[in-house]
């Protein structure tokens, strides 16, 4: 909570926390800025350019969220993608990993293979189900999927007229 209600005025937002196992705590919010952030720390050291085992939670939640809202919102199912999706996350890693290796000796970057962390975080599916349920994250791509659907729907609008119009100048 420090990081966010740092970045965001109105009151803290919603923030959805787990520790699954002495191995790994995630944490998944809305990103205050429509940019993906993360804080992550491998045994205990800070990787501020995130890594593997970023990749390895976020994928997870972007599947799940992506899955959910196409069955939610069947006539935004092509607006609602996954990079619209990871825009909108910001997410708390904190993980236990054998054996870590990293792509400099600053260690900012996790490098090792999901396979080889010697342990998985598989989130399940009750901690996703409480992401979906009204969250700040949900309204905000619900938002600007609809967003898109207009601003496409405008485009082909203008497009339409404006291949009109031509054709009579050219007649």
């Amino acid at each position: 909570k420090l990081y966010l209600e740092d970045k965001v005025a109105s009151s803290s937002p919603n923030l959805a926390f787990m520790e699954f196992n002495d191995r790994w705590t995630i944490g998944i919010a809305a990103s205050p800025n429509n940019v993906f952030n993360h804080v992550s720390f491998v045994n205990s050291i800070n990787t501020n350019r995130g890594g593997t085992h970023v990749n390895y939670i976020t994928s997870q939640v972007v599947s799940s969220l992506s899955t959910f809202l196409k069955k939610k919102y069947p006539a935004l199912e092509e607006y609602i993608t996954g990079p619209l999706i990871r825009s909108n996350l910001f997410i708390f890693v904190k993980s236990y990993i054998e054996n870590a290796s990293f792509d400099s000796q600053a260690k900012e970057l996790l490098t090792t293979k999901p396979g080889s962390f010697g342990s998985t975080c598989l989130i399940p599916t009750s901690f996703l189900k409480d992401l979906e349920k009204d969250s700040d994250l949900v309204k905000r791509i619900v938002a600007l999927a609809r967003a898109r659907e207009q601003s496409s729907s405008l485009a082909s609008i203008v497009q339409a007229t404006s291949s009109k119009s031509k054709a009579k100048v050219l007649m």
